[in-house]
């Protein structure tokens, strides 16, 4: 996914969140912003990939 600040290659899921930072179900106009983004694939090259490369964890304790 290629997005302002950032690119996101593999697997990933789209979620939202509430005020307490819970994850939660997307809207449905979030829903069809989302569907119309990944809609088309998005192709990278090698080099974009290993210039943005970056690994984040997030635990859900």
């Amino acid at each position: 996914m290629r997005s302002k600040n950032t690119d996101h290659v593999g697997d990933f899921f789209v979620c939202g969140s509430d005020e307490e930072g819970n994850l939660t179900s997307l809207r449905e106009e979030e829903l069809d912003t989302y569907k119309k983004f990944f809609y088309e694939p998005q192709e990278f090259t090698k080099e974009e990939i290993e210039e943005t490369a970056v690994i984040e964890i997030y635990t859900f304790e």
